[in-house]
């Protein structure tokens, strides 16, 4: 951490710009980007977790159940013939989708899902036997059968006890999904830069010549890598006030700190080349 300070101090303004850095190697320019992409990756997680914890603190806190589940419904499989306790045709309906009179549709008489999927216009029709729907209105209607279903009954009770065993599985995936996410950003950001610094390196190139500096391409490459650090220090504190670093403020802070640098680099002797 404290070699990763330094180098921040001198990247964003300082006479040893020049030498410290345009002898490194693009490993090491990669790894000084790699670690402040991981800082602005963690610093968007934790706004994240700052707007998610408070509503998945609610929705811990709910009854589901008793939010989305119709009141007093059972239905029983046995041996692939459904059967209810409620009177039929059977009708459940959100207001999300208006594609379809009815979400789902309930009537265990009916022996051919695929025709009364159609009669009563609805996305899923549960029949005597089968469970037939469609993805949108139009579109490819699936049957499956339940034949091979032996016993299966849905009541308020066992889908809340089926929550309840499936809570920490769905808890973890969530943790999972997050570290991954969390890697994809860092991995991205810095394949990002990198492919960015191919053409903000032929600046840095011709502002050498300007100075006077006999840079190569890969030496301007690496200067630009850590002249990035004022465009990205940026982005992070843009990002902990939930703005956005537009492109073109990026390219004006970078061509900052990069003519900062090589100008205050010019003004030590042992600089020049």
């Amino acid at each position: 951490m404290k070699a990763l300070l330094s180098d921040i101090r001198a990247a964003l303004g300082s006479r040893e710009f020049a030498s410290r850095f345009k002898g490194r190697q693009f490993w090491d320019a990669a790894a000084f980007l790699l670690q402040l992409c991981i800082i602005q990756a963690f610093v968007l997680a934790a706004i994240a977790l700052g707007t998610l914890i408070p509503s998945l603190g609610e929705f811990m806190g709910r009854d589901l159940v008793t939010d989305f589940y119709p009141e007093g419904l059972e239905v029983h499989i046995t041996d692939g013939v459904v059967s209810t306790n409620v009177e039929q045709p059977y009708f459940i309906d959100t207001d999300e989708d208006d594609s379809f009179a009815h979400f789902l549709t309930i009537d265990t008489t009916a022996e051919d899902p695929y025709s009364a999927l159609k009669t009563y216009d609805t996305q899923v029709f549960i029949g005597k036997n089968a469970v037939a729907f469609e993805k949108s209105n139009g579109a490819e209607v699936r049957v499956l059968s339940l034949e091979d279903v032996e016993k299966v009954d849905i009541s308020a009770e066992s889908v809340r006890e089926f929550l309840h065993t499936a809570s920490p599985v769905f808890y973890a995936l969530l943790v999972v999904f997050g570290i991954f996410a969390l890697l994809f950003i860092i991995a991205g950001t810095l394949v990002y830069y990198l492919v960015l610094l191919l053409i903000l390196a032929l600046i840095t190139w011709a502002m050498g010549k300007v100075g006077k500096f006999n840079l190569t391409y890969s030496q301007s490459y690496i200067l630009s890598a850590y002249a990035l650090t004022l465009p990205l220090l940026a982005a992070i504190l843009l990002d902990i006030l939930l703005l956005k670093l537009p492109f073109f403020v990026l390219i004006g802070l970078f061509l900052l700190a990069i003519a900062t640098n090589l100008a205050l680099s010019s003004r030590t002797p042992s600089q020049n080349v």
